[in-house]
């Protein structure tokens, strides 16, 4: 593998986060909108249940937000040079799919190959972190020999 497609898998990463950050943002404006125009009707009840969901929304999104926030610094902290062994930012190719050891959103497709961007906490990655190339891991009774990390 070589070190344009960790670039371009990088690069898609980071475009996903920052379009997400961007789409919570829009939705904590718009709850904080909803919260502010809420009037008090004759119905007290209603609206103190209204506004309390509203909160909670608010809450929920803010949380989203926060953690976005960290995935994006997570991101930018990553040093992208090659590496001999398994860790924070590492494309690792296994007989069993290619991970991008970065932040876990998932299945990523680039010129018809499937890649998968996993977080360094998630439980493969902590199997994988410090390995070398020709070592074998067994993961979820399934055996992941590495055949190449970038």
């Amino acid at each position: 593998m070589n070190p344009e497609i960790k670039e371009s898998i990088h690069q898609f990463c980071l475009q996903t986060i920052q379009e997400r950050i961007k789409e919570i943002g829009l939705a904590v404006e718009l709850a904080q909108e909803a919260i502010e125009s809420d009037t008090k009707g004759s119905a007290g009840d209603k609206y103190e249940t209204s506004r309390e969901m509203l909160q909670q929304d608010l809450t929920r999104y803010a949380n989203q937000l926060l953690l976005a926030k960290e995935d994006l610094a997570l991101l930018s902290s990553i040093d992208r040079t090659s590496k001999r062994l398994i860790g924070l930012g590492s494309l690792v190719e296994t007989n069993q799919g290619i991970y991008y050891i970065s932040i876990g959103i998932g299945k990523v497709e680039l010129a018809d190959t499937i890649y998968y961007a996993i977080s360094p906490l998630s439980p493969l990655a902590k199997v994988l972190n410090g390995r070398q190339i020709n070592e074998e891991v067994s993961f979820n009774s399934k055996r992941f020999l590495i055949e190449n990390i970038t």
